[in-house]
């Protein structure tokens, strides 16, 4: 699975640089290596998908072995409010105490 370097700089920015990123992850969680750019190849094992099959994942694994602490970068995680009314779709409700409440969302 290809990881962005510097992406995982974002979460923690006092990882080393990349190739001794590489050696440590390879010694001691994953075996990874280097391709051209920014990008990292790092192998998972199909256990470890649930918590290391994100930049996030790796970056607190890369964190834990070299002692660093992991944040997100400001912007991350923020909701956006779309305007309402705006004729994507419309809800009729025909009985509202058999529905009392409706949440929806658009993906486009």
């Amino acid at each position: 699975m290809k990881f962005s370097y510097s992406l995982l700089k974002k979460f923690a920015p006092q990882l080393p640089p990349k190739k001794k990123l590489i050696d440590e992850l390879n010694l001691k969680s994953f075996e990874a290596e280097i391709l051209s750019g920014d990008a990292i190849d790092i192998s998972l094992p199909a256990n470890r998908y649930g918590d290391s099959a994100s930049h996030w994942g790796i970056a607190k694994e890369a964190a834990a072995i070299f002692d660093l602490k992991v944040s997100l970068p400001s912007g991350f995680g923020r909701s956006v409010n779309l305007p309402r009314g705006n004729g994507l779709f419309s809800l009729k409700e025909d009985d509202f105490k058999l529905c009392l409440r409706y949440d929806a969302i658009l993906l486009a």
